[in-house]
């Protein structure tokens, strides 16, 4: 069980810092205020060798959140930042980790979590509370399974999957795509042969070559990767 409190200070481009791009403008705002939260958090788990369980409980009260707030009109994205005056969030993680999963030399991890993050009050527009913080996904969730063919040669398949999100305080983007918070799921595949100083990994992100934004950023397609590294000590 801990506790905790914090206070973020703005930075210096959230303060000052104007940009008017082609397709993309950012306006400053030095009236914000730094932002002070309290903190909660109970961890209840079983750990044995080849075997963990967790379950997270967390809870977050936060005065004064500092927000990058967007808006995607016509392809131009205007984004300020601004003060949200009372933010409260609850939710929960729950982690497995196996060792020797179902058969020998088989590794198994998963973990999924529940958020709710809530805007409890907005002085600046008093309708908005009740609303759902944006850009952050009610449900995520993780698998990895890893499998050693030999003690120098391993295999790893994953996959990462996240529900769809608002992108504004208002709650009210429904839209998909660029300027969107899409829901998405990703497959990857690695494998890594270590000879001696030397690990060579082929990889493909993106298995099944998704499409997903989250605002007007695009997730990358399908992607390969080849690594070596070579250990001199």
């Amino acid at each position: 069980f801990s506790l905790a409190r914090s206070t973020r200070f703005p930075l210096p481009e959230e303060l000052f810092s104007n940009i008017d791009q082609f397709q993309d403008d950012n306006v400053s705002n030095p009236g914000l205020e730094p932002e002070v939260g309290n903190h909660a958090t109970i961890m209840v788990g079983r750990y044995q060798p080849n075997a963990t369980t967790r379950l997270n409980l967390f809870f977050d009260e936060v005065t004064d959140t500092i927000f990058n707030d967007q808006d995607n009109t016509s392809g131009i994205t205007s984004s300020t930042f601004i003060n949200i005056d009372k933010v409260r969030t609850f939710g929960a993680e729950f982690v497995v980790k196996r060792r020797d999963f179902l058969v020998p030399k088989h590794d198994f991890d998963f973990n999924i979590s529940y958020t709710n993050s809530e805007i409890r009050r907005y002085n600046a527009s008093p309708s908005i509370a009740g609303n759902q913080l944006p850009r952050v996904p009610e449900w995520r969730a993780k698998f990895q399974s890893l499998y050693h063919i030999t003690h120098k040669w391993d295999a790893m398949v994953a996959g990462r999957w996240q529900d769809k999100a608002f992108g504004r305080i208002q709650n009210d983007d429904v839209f998909e795509g660029d300027g969107g918070q899409d829901e998405y799921f990703f497959m990857d595949l690695k494998t890594t042969y270590r000879f001696q100083n030397v690990n060579a990994s082929f990889g493909v992100n993106n298995l099944t070559d998704e499409s997903a934004n989250t605002g007007p950023h695009t997730f990358p397609n399908r992607t390969y990767s080849i690594d070596l590294k070579w250990k001199f000590m």
